[in-house]
């Protein structure tokens, strides 16, 4: 991905004003605190590193009071009809306990969150949750096989009808990933 990022950088001529850089979202001390505008963590690296609070903690440091930290995580619950199906149910009660699972290949461990347990770490992480919502969450419900040729022909319905449920409380657990959008609490000068 960084790779395709250089391309774009120089093709639109701004390699002067923007830089990639390999870090471990546990660890980002080559940035100051209060340093960037925004921090996003797109593509679930918060359920990969397994030690989401370290990671959620370093993005809440390194930008700004009053500014966001976006995230994307695996949901919990869309992963207990899987697991259901394979007739994993001793799997599947330590998963629900612990949200940590392995790859369908087995090749990694990933921890999924229910949107509660998202919430909870946005606080703990001292960060006030604007939003969160599920996605997919309709096109998630069905069957692969369908689904790929339903949304290749009916991707603008689709979209839209994403669009309008992804933050219904009831629904954003059902949804593949989370994705919650939280705000860095300025600091309390008084005390």
């Amino acid at each position: 991905m960084l790779k395709v990022a250089d391309r774009k950088i120089k093709k639109e001529k701004l390699l002067n004003k923007i830089e990639t850089k390999i870090v471990d979202v546990r660890n980002m001390s080559c940035f100051k605190a209060n340093q960037f505008d925004l921090a996003l963590a797109e593509g679930d690296p918060i359920s990969y590193c397994l030690n989401p609070e370290r990671a959620v903690r370093e993005l809440a440091r390194v930008v700004k009071p009053n500014a966001h930290v976006i995230v994307s995580v695996d949901s919990k619950y869309s992963i207990v009809p899987r697991l259901i199906a394979e007739k994993s149910y001793d799997l599947l009660s330590k998963f629900l306990r612990t949200g940590i699972l392995k790859s369908k290949e087995g090749e990694f461990e990933f921890q999924a969150f229910t949107p509660e347990e998202l919430k909870v770490l946005f606080r703990k992480c001292g960060l006030r949750l604007v939003r969160i919502l599920g996605k997919p969450i309709l096109t998630q419900l069905l069957p692969k096989e369908e689904r790929d040729g339903l949304i290749r022909e009916n991707y603008r319905r689709i979209l839209n009808l994403e669009l309008r449920i992804c933050d219904a409380p009831g629904l954003i657990g059902v949804g593949g990933h989370l994705e919650a959008v939280g705000l860095k609490q300025q600091k309390d000068l008084s005390t």
